[in-house]
């Protein structure tokens, strides 16, 4: 417990860099497709929902 306790501040950066990086797929979902599995995103609103959906 005490190693927890002595390397928090490493852990919640770490977590927190972890969350920030789903913000991308949420705010750009083609390019996270994209960025992910090298294929593009099927043309219309239902592919966008879904990789938006990945990122929350």
């Amino acid at each position: 417990m005490q190693i927890i306790a002595d390397n928090i501040k490493w852990i919640l950066l770490l977590a927190g860099c972890l969350t920030g990086t789903m913000l991308f797929a949420a705010l750009l979902p083609r390019e996270a497709l994209y960025s992910m599995f090298g294929e593009s995103l099927q043309e219309g609103p239902p592919g966008e929902v879904v990789v938006r959906n990945w990122g929350h």
